[in-house]
């Protein structure tokens, strides 16, 4: 019951969220159609899990500030370089490792990285991912793990 009412309430909190100005009746929609998610969610997840405490909430709503500003960055980059006259672009694909062990951490890992412009998550397999980007650093393509460490430290509290 414990998982299917985590699964409830993020779905219901996306849906407010999403829907700002609230009305009675979009609350009551978004109610009934969280719960309806729940439902046919709860049977895919994990068995083991059993939902999300305060703890894990509080710790992601501590990553949601750092994947802004990442994201925020990246725009200003990609923006440099589309705007300039030779627009240097120095497109690679890099294999990093993550040191995250869940499934769930590495899913949030390779959207986080897909989300933020200039970089794709191509593919993940096992502790792997490859990803292309526009134009690396050369410390980035020394070391691909620069591209995932604004991120994995932050996701490891909450989806280890």
């Amino acid at each position: 019951m414990r998982a299917w009412l985590s699964v409830f309430f993020a779905a219901w909190v996306l849906w407010l969220a999403l829907t700002v100005p609230w009305q009675p009746l979009q609350i009551l929609a978004g109610a009934l159609v969280a719960a309806i998610a729940a439902f046919f969610v709860r049977p895919l997840l994990p068995a083991s899990f059993s939902g999300f405490g305060p703890v894990v909430i509080g710790r992601f709503l501590l990553f949601v500030p750092v994947f802004i500003v990442e994201m925020v960055k990246a725009n200003f980059q990609i923006a440099w370089i589309v705007l300039h006259p030779r627009m240097p672009m120095n497109p690679r694909v890099l294999t990093a490792k993550t040191r995250l062990e869940s499934d769930a951490g590495k899913m949030l890992l390779a959207n986080a990285i897909t989300l933020t412009p200039g970089t794709l998550t191509i593919d993940a397999r096992g502790d792997e991912l490859i990803i292309h980007c526009v134009s690396p650093t050369p410390e980035q393509e020394q070391d691909p793990n620069l591209l995932l460490s604004p991120f994995e430290d932050h996701i490891r509290r909450f989806a280890p």
